[in-house]
C-alpha cells in the first residue's frame, strides 16, 4: 500500500519513464480505462514535484499561479488527446481557445453540433478559419472534457504555452528575459508604432504590451499556423495588435514607417536560401557588391529592420554570435559601420535560447552612432537545467551598463572597429592587456605563417605508413607540456601538394583553434621532413629579431595569453586568424636580453621532458605488474 502521494509517483517511474523533469509522459495511446490511470498518475506526480519545486515551469505572470493543478490536469489532457497526432500542440491551442469563448459566450456545450458551428463563435476569421482546421475530425468528446475547466486555466495556458513540455515548434519562441530586456531598452511609448519582423509566438510583443498597452503592435511571421497562435495570444492581452502572414524581408505594411522594432529571425540561413526573388537584395547589392551567396542571412534581416524604421527610430535583433566576427559576413558589417546604424551590441549568455547552446547577441539599430556601445553580458545570467535565465538583477547590470563603460561595457569608435577589421564581438574591446613595453607587431619579426595541410582522414590513412621512413606527420594532440612528441607518426611519402605545409628545424607552432593555447618550438634534425595538419600555425621566425624560444616564453605568458584570448572569435569552435594574430604586440627586447630569457625556458623544457620519461617509466612498472610473461607449451 502506497502511503502517500511522493510514493505514489516514485511507484509510477515504471509506468512513465524518464523525462527531463524526472519523468516522460506517454508517447503513445493507451485504452482509456489506461489513459485514465495514467492522467490519474501524472497530475499526481506534477503536484508533487511542484510542491517540490522540481518542475521549471512555475514562473508567474500577471499575479496568475500558472502551474495550478487544474493547470497540470488540463496539460495532461491535451496531451493524452493530441500527443501522437500531427500538429499536437497547434491542436492544443485551437481547441483551448475554443472552449474559453464557449465560455465566455455563456454557450451551453451541444455534443451533437458540428466543429464549424462551434467555431462560428470565434468572431477573427483568421483564428476562426485556423481553429476549425485543426479541430476537424476531433471527438466531441474531447471538446466535453475540456468544457468543465475553469476559464481562468484555459487563458493561462494558451499565455504561457511556451512553457509546455511536449512537441511543439521550438525554433519560433523568444525566452521571456530577453524580451524583457529588449522592452527596457527599447522605451516604448505611449501611441508608438511597434513591429516585430518575425513574430514567431508573439513572446516581445506580449511582454511590451504589458509595459506599454497603449502602443500599435505589428506582427509579420511567414508561417500562417504560427502567426495564428500569435494571433489567438495576443488576443488575450491588453492593446493593438495587428498580425500578418509575410516574408520578413519582403513589403508586408507599405510606405509604414515604425518608431521601434524587434526581431528574432532564424539562424543558421543563408542568402542563397533567402534572396530568391525578393527585390531587397538588389538594393544591398548596390551598397554591398561583396556579397556571396554564401554570406549568412543575419545582416540582411537586419538591413530589412533598420529600412521599416523612422528616422531616429530604434530596433533590436537577436542574431548569432559568428555574424559579428566571421569574414564572409566582413563587407556588410562595414557598411553598418559607415552608415552609422549600429547603437549597441550585447553578447548573451549561452543557453538562453530552446534550440541551441551557443551564445547569442542582441544588435541595437538606430542613426548617427559614431561609437558602438560593446557589452559583454555572456555571464549574466541564471544557470538551469536544461536552459539558463538572466535574472532581473542580470538584466538590470545590462541597463546600467548601457550608458556607462564597466567591467563589461566600453563605448568604441568607430576608428577603432575599423582597426580591427570590423569585427563586433564585444570581448575583442574589453580584454584588459597590460601595457606591453617596446611592443611591435607579431608581423614584423617573423617571415611567414603557414596553416597545417588540409588533408583528409582518408589522404591520411593512404599516406600513414607502419614502418618507419624519412617523413612523418604531427597533430595538435602531438603537443603536449610545451614539446612535441619524440616517436611522431610515419607517412609513405608526403605528395608535393603538401610540401609547403612542413614544419622546419626552428619554426614555432602554434595551436589554432584557440584556447588553451599550444605552443612549442621544432626541433627537428635537417634531414628529417615533418608535416603539420591544419590546426597547427607553422611560423617561420626572423630569427635576426627574435629568439623562437623567448617568442614561445612570451606567448605562455599571462600577458601573451590575453593577447592571443582576445583575438579568439568563435563560440562552438573558438579559433584564432592570421590577420588578427598578425596584430598582436610583443615586447622586442635587445637579443642578448631574449637569449637569457630562451635559456632559462629550455632548461624548464628539459626538466619537463625528464618527468614524462620519469612517468611514463613508472607507467610501464604498473603495466607489467600482473604480466605472467610467455607460458609453456
Amino acid at each position: 500500500m502506497l502511503k502517500n502521494e511522493k510514493e505514489l509517483a516514485l511507484a509510477s517511474k515504471r509506468i512513465l519513464g524518464k523525462h527531463k523533469y524526472g519523468y516522460k509522459k506517454p508517447k503513445v495511446f493507451l485504452p482509456e480505462t489506461i489513459d485514465k490511470l495514467i492522467l490519474l498518475v501524472y497530475t499526481i506526480l506534477e503536484r508533487w514535484l511542484l510542491n517540490t519545486k522540481m518542475h521549471l515551469g512555475d514562473e508567474k505572470m500577471d499575479g496568475r499561479d500558472l502551474k495550478s493543478e487544474e493547470f497540470v490536469r488540463l496539460e495532461a489532457e491535451l496531451m493524452i488527446q493530441f500527443r501522437t497526432s500531427a500538429k499536437p500542440y497547434e491542436k492544443s491551442i485551437a481547441i483551448s481557445y475554443l472552449v474559453l469563448q464557449l465560455k465566455k459566450n455563456r454557450i451551453t456545450l451541444d455534443i451533437e453540433r458540428s466543429v464549424r458551428e462551434l467555431c462560428s463563435v470565434i468572431e477573427n476569421q483568421r483564428i476562426r478559419e485556423f481553429a476549425y482546421e485543426m479541430l476537424n475530425g476531433v471527438e466531441k468528446s474531447t471538446i466535453e472534457r475540456l468544457y468543465h475547466f475553469e476559464e481562468e486555466t484555459l487563458i493561462n495556458y494558451i499565455l504561457q504555452s511556451e512553457d509546455k513540455t511536449w512537441d511543439k515548434g521550438q525554433d519560433i519562441l523568444t525566452p521571456r528575459c530577453i524580451c524583457q530586456l529588449a522592452t527596457k531598452i527599447l522605451d516604448i511609448q505611449k501611441e508608438d508604432q511597434v513591429v516585430d519582423n518575425c513574430l514567431g509566438l508573439g513572446e516581445f510583443v506580449a511582454e511590451a504590451s504589458l509595459k506599454q498597452p497603449d502602443a500599435y503592435y505589428y506582427g509579420v511571421e511567414i508561417n500562417s499556423y504560427t502567426a495564428s497562435i500569435a494571433e489567438i495570444r495576443l488576443s488575450l492581452r491588453k492593446g493593438n495588435f495587428c498580425v500578418v502572414t509575410g516574408n520578413a524581408l519582403e513589403e508586408n505594411f507599405p510606405g509604414k514607417k515604425f518608431n521601434k522594432g524587434f526581431s528574432n529571425y532564424p539562424f543558421g540561413m543563408r542568402i542563397r536560401t533567402v534572396s530568391e526573388g525578393i527585390s531587397l537584395m538588389e538594393r544591398i547589392s548596390k551598397t554591398c557588391p561583396e556579397l556571396s551567396k554564401g554570406t549568412s542571412a543575419d545582416w540582411i534581416f537586419n538591413y530589412r529592420l533598420c529600412e521599416m524604421l523612422a528616422f531616429g527610430g530604434r530596433g533590436i535583433a537577436i542574431m548569432s554570435l559568428g555574424g559579428l566576427w566571421n569574414t564572409i559576413d566582413k563587407p556588410i558589417r562595414e557598411v553598418f559601420a559607415d552608415r552609422r546604424k549600429i547603437e549597441a551590441i550585447i553578447k548573451l549568455p549561452a543557453r538562453l535560447l530552446p534550440i541551441t547552446s551557443i551564445p547569442v547577441a542582441m544588435v541595437v539599430l538606430g542613426d548617427n552612432n559614431d561609437s558602438i556601445r560593446m557589452i559583454d553580458a555572456s555571464r549574466e545570467f541564471v544557470e538551469g537545467r536544461r536552459q539558463n535565465v538572466m535574472s532581473e538583477e542580470n538584466i538590470t547590470r545590462i541597463i546600467e551598463s548601457y550608458t556607462k563603460d564597466s567591467k563589461i561595457s566600453r563605448g568604441v569608435p568607430i576608428q577603432e572597429i575599423a582597426k580591427n577589421e570590423f569585427n563586433f564581438d564585444p570581448t575583442r574591446y574589453l580584454e584588459k592587456i597590460k601595457e606591453v613595453k617596446n611592443g611591435v607587431p607579431f608581423k614584423s619579426v617573423i617571415k611567414s605563417i603557414t596553416r597545417g595541410a588540409p588533408y583528409t582522414a582518408s589522404d591520411l590513412d593512404g599516406m600513414s605508413s607502419a614502418m618507419p621512413t624519412g617523413y612523418q606527420y604531427m597533430m595538435l594532440a602531438n603537443i603536449k607540456n610545451g614539446l612535441i612528441d619524440q616517436d611522431l607518426p610515419y607517412l609513405k611519402e608526403i605528395p608535393p601538394k603538401y610540401i609547403k605545409y612542413c614544419v622546419r628545424r626552428g619554426n614555432l607552432l602554434l595551436s589554432k583553434n584557440g584556447y588553451p593555447f599550444k605552443v612549442a618550438v621544432a626541433e627537428f634534425s635537417d634531414e628529417k621532413i615533418v608535416l603539420a595538419n591544419g590546426n597547427l600555425y607553422v611560423i617561420e621566425l626572423d630569427t635576426e629579431k627574435i629568439d623562437p624560444y623567448y617568442l614561445k616564453a612570451y606567448l605562455e605568458s599571462d600577458q601573451g595569453i590575453a593577447q592571443l584570448k582576445r583575438i579568439t572569435v568563435g563560440a562552438t569552435i573558438p579559433n584564432i586568424g592570421v590577420a588578427q594574430l598578425n596584430t598582436i604586440l610583443i615586447p622586442l627586447l635587445p637579443l642578448q636580453e631574449q637569449k637569457q630569457i630562451a635559456v632559462r625556458c629550455q632548461a624548464v623544457l628539459d626538466e619537463i621532458q625528464l618527468y614524462r620519461r620519469k612517468i611514463e617509466k613508472a607507467e610501464n612498472i604498473l603495466k607489467s605488474l600482473f604480466s605472467t610473461g610467455e607460458e609453456d607449451d
